[in-house]
């Protein structure tokens, strides 16, 4: 983790705003080495068809079902859940290293993270709006840290993460571009969407969640998926 990467400041923003945008986050070398394994290699496509995924780790509060449904989004993901390169490795530490300060800090109750890579193709649809955990408790996942990997990005690109810090129908959400070797952390229960890109999109994200809390969540959206 850098030493410009200030957790003081990262929590503070996160405890009053919801979320907090750090660029230039990790360095470039780190960000050059694009953290392999690449989804095409190692991935699939986000369908219920052609994919396994546990339900802790697709968990969403609108159903761990429709987290992998193909017509809520089109990316290509890999779980990370072993350091099988040095650059995954380097960056699972670095990630864990940031959840324990910020337990320090917030008294989030994590023990526990997981890791996911994903690209969206040019021309994919993004993702629609979600979240990655219930806004009520229980609530396994309590904060989820997006970090970019697209070097020479463009306006043109579009692709930017849409985050919605406060609820209400009219309050306009905070558009995030997927700049290079950025950091956007934000509290799990948040309201947000990826836009349609026109350009390959690669970010890898990493859930901080409690491990007790998840398995309770679960058992709810499953009892509530059963009583629709």
């Amino acid at each position: 983790m850098r030493d410009a990467l200030c957790i003081e400041v990262i929590a503070r923003r996160v405890e009053s705003e919801g979320y907090v945008v750090v660029d230039f986050a990790m360095g470039a070398a780190h960000a050059a080495v694009r953290l392999a394994p690449h989804p095409r290699k190692y991935g699939n496509r986000s369908s219920a068809r052609n994919r396994v995924v546990s339900a802790a780790q697709a968990t969403i509060a609108t159903g761990s079902r429709q987290a992998v449904a193909a017509e809520k989004r089109d990316d290509r993901i890999a779980w990370l859940n072993k350091a099988s390169t040095p650059a995954i490795a380097a960056h699972r530490l670095s990630m864990e290293a940031l959840r324990g300060e910020l337990e320090r800090a917030l008294d989030l109750r994590t023990d526990a993270s997981t890791f996911m890579c994903a690209e969206y193709a040019e021309g994919s649809r993004g993702y629609v709006r979600h979240r990655d955990a219930a806004p009520t408790r229980p609530s396994g996942r309590k904060l989820t840290a997006i970090y970019y990997l697209n070097p020479s990005w463009s306006p043109a690109a579009a692709g930017q993460l849409l985050l919605w810090p406060k609820e209400g129908a009219r309050v306009a959400p905070v558009s995030i571009a997927p700049l290079n070797d950025r950091l956007v952390v934000f509290k799990s229960f948040l309201e947000h969407q990826v836009l349609p890109s026109r350009a390959p999109r690669l970010a890898v994200t990493a859930w901080f969640y409690n491990r007790l809390e998840l398995g309770l969540e679960l058992i709810a959206e499953k009892s509530r998926l059963e009583d629709t």
